[in-house]
C-alpha cells in the first residue's frame, strides 16, 4: 500500500518529459547569492564525472546560458569553480529557466522546467522505504529522470539480464537519450565479464611500481577484487576476505586486489593497516580508472571469482555472496 501510494503522488504531476514542445533551445536565467562575480559553469553530468559544456560571466549575482538540448532533458550542474566535482544538481530542458542557488549553502531552486519539478520529487521519494526504480519507470517509463536515476543510481544492483529486461521497460521515445547510451553501453561491457567468460587481462602497477598481470596467477583461482581505501563497505568487508584467503591461500588459491584509490599513499595505508598480504594493483584513477569502466564496475567492493583457466565462476557485490561461492569451490572453510 505504501508503494502504491508512493506513485501516486508522482503520478499526479504533470510533466513534458521529452521536452518536444520547445525545440528552440533553454535559456538559463540565473541568480547566485554566494557571488556577485566571477563565472558560473555548465556542467554536463556524465556518469561518475562532470564535463565543461559552458560559462557565463555572473554580474552583480546574476547569469545567463543559453543553448539546446538534442536529446531530451538532462542533469547537469552549476558552480563557479571549473574544477568542481560537486556542482548543484538540477535538471534541465528545452525552455526558459529560472535558477536562484546559493552554493555555501548547497542550495538551489528551479522554475520552468517540469522534468526538475519531476527530478525533486523522485530525489524524496527515493529516501523512503519500499521505493524501487522498476516501479518509477513502469509508471513513467518516457521519463530521462527515471533512466537517469536507474544509469546513477540503482544499475549496480543488476546484472545483465534485469538491466536487459529494465531496459525494455522504458520508452522508445528516449532511444536517442544520453542515458539510454549509457546504459545500452553499460549492457554491453557487462555481457564481457558473464558467469563462463575468460576474465579480461589486466596489468597494472602494484605499489612497488612493478607492472603485475591478472594472467600472471593463471593456474590457481584467483579472486579479481575490486575496492578502495575510501570506501567504507570495502573496509567493512576486509575481515571476511581475509579469513578467505587465510583459510584458502595453501589450497591453490590467491587474491588480485584492484584499488580504485586516487593517490598512492592513502592506498598504501590501507593495504599495511589491515595486513592485506596478496597482490596489489591501481591505476589511482577513481572511477575513470580503465579497468574499471571494462569490468562495468558500478560499486565497489565487487568480486570476480577465476577458475584456474581465467574463467569467470561468479560476480558478487558483497560479502556473503562470495561466501557462497567460495564454498561453492572450496566447500566448508
Amino acid at each position: 500500500m505504501k508503494r502504491s501510494l508512493l506513485f501516486f503522488g508522482i503520478g499526479a504531476l504533470t510533466m513534458l518529459a521529452s521536452c518536444d514542445s520547445t525545440p528552440q533551445g533553454y535559456v538559463v536565467n540565473g541568480e547566485i547569492t554566494s557571488a556577485t562575480e566571477g563565472t558560473i559553469y555548465l556542467k554536463r553530468v556524465e556518469d561518475k564525472t562532470f564535463s565543461v559544456i559552458d560559462s557565463a560571466q555572473i554580474v552583480n549575482g546574476k547569469f545567463t546560458l543559453t543553448g539546446e538540448l538534442l536529446n531530451g532533458a538532462e542533469a547537469y550542474g552549476l558552480t563557479t569553480s571549473r574544477t568542481d566535482n560537486s556542482p548543484l544538481l538540477f535538471f534541465l530542458e528545452n525552455a526558459n529557466v529560472n535558477v536562484s542557488m546559493n552554493e555555501e549553502s548547497k542550495q538551489i531552486s528551479v522554475e520552468g522546467s517540469e522534468s526538475d519539478t519531476f527530478f525533486r520529487k523522485v530525489q524524496s521519494y527515493a529516501k523512503a522505504e519500499g521505493f524501487q526504480i522498476d516501479t518509477l519507470i513502469a509508471h513513467h517509463p518516457d521519463s530521462p529522470v527515471g533512466a537517469y536515476f536507474l544509469m546513477k543510481s540503482y544499475s549496480w544492483g543488476y546484472d545483465t539480464k534485469g538491466l536487459k529486461a529494465i531496459r525494455s521497460s522504458l520508452s522508445p521515445s528516449l532511444a536517442n537519450s544520453f542515458y539510454m547510451e549509457q546504459l545500452n553501453d553499460l549492457i554491453s561491457r557487462k555481457e564481457q565479464v558473464e558467469v563462463g567468460q575468460i576474465a579480461p587481462d589486466i596489468n597494472l602497477p602494484n605499489p612497488d611500481g612493478e607492472l603485475v598481470s591478472l594472467s600472471s596467477l593463471r593456474g590457481k583461482y584467483v579472486l579479481l577484487d575490486f575496492w578502495a581505501s575510501w570506501c567504507p563497505d570495502c573496509r567493512r568487508e576486509i575481515p571476511e576476505v581475509i579469513n578467505a584467503y587465510e583459510k584458502l591461500k595453501d589450497k591453490n588459491f590467491t587474491i588480485y586486489s584492484v584499488s580504485l584509490d586516487r593517490a598512492k599513499e592513502p592506498w598504501v595505508k590501507g593495504i599495511e593497516q589491515y595486513n592485506l598480504n596478496w597482490t596489489h594493483v591501481s591505476e589511482l584513477k577513481y572511477w575513470q580508472s580503465e579497468v574499471v569502466n571494462r569490468y562495468a564496475i558500478r560499486w565497489i567492493p565487487a568480486y570476480f571469482l577465476l577458475d584456474p583457466q581465467g574463467k569467470i565462476l561468479s560476480v558478487d557485490l558483497e560479502s556473503d555472496g562470495l561466501v557462497k561461492s567460495l564454498k561453492a569451490v572450496f566447500g566448508e572453510y
